[in-house]
């Protein structure tokens, strides 16, 4: 997936959002070093940004920093993802009971869609986003704010790891 110049409304948000990507999609492997000078000149802005959203990324766990500054996709396995999976089944079903007690027929439309995708699906990659999708939608009908960002988070990881683990194979 090519790194594409950024719009100019918030520039690390943006960065951190393309970064993401790229690193949950495979673009950038696990060890990659992700060098600032290399990522501005790709991204089209200077280094600041690249750095802000750098350090985004560190503290989402999806960037590590050596001990000379430096940033590298992180190799995570099977532990990180138990973790992951872990902390995710503590807030889903929370997520699951208020999504069940608001009965949003979008949201209900919205994840039988996702369900007739998910039998179609040809791929392990196409599941795998189906899954993610479904899992996404349950906490978005649910209406909680926090829970949707925390859980966004979780499955950023959820999607790394689980690609980190597919490339070992």
């Amino acid at each position: 997936m090519p790194l594409n110049p950024v719009r100019r409304v918030s520039l690390a948000h943006d960065i951190t959002d393309q970064l993401s990507r790229a690193i949950v999609s495979g673009d950038f492997p696990a060890g990659t070093l992700l060098s600032e000078p290399m990522l501005a000149r790709r991204l089209g802005v200077s280094r600041a940004p690249v750095r802000e959203a750098l350090i985004e990324l560190s503290s989402r766990g999806m960037v590590e920093f050596d001990e000379r500054g430096r940033s590298r996709v992180p190799s995570l396995g099977h532990d990180d993802l138990v973790d992951i999976l872990g902390i995710r089944m503590a807030i889903e079903p929370l997520a699951a009971a208020l999504a069940a007690a608001r009965r949003d027929a979008m949201a209900i439309a919205e994840l039988e869609r996702n369900l007739d995708a998910t039998r179609a699906a040809t791929s392990a990659a196409e599941l795998a986003a189906c899954d993610s999708a479904f899992h996404s939608g349950i906490v978005r009908a649910g209406g909680s704010r926090r829970s949707e960002e925390h859980t966004s988070e979780l499955q950023s990881h959820s999607d790394l790891v689980c690609r980190l683990l597919l490339e070992k194979k």
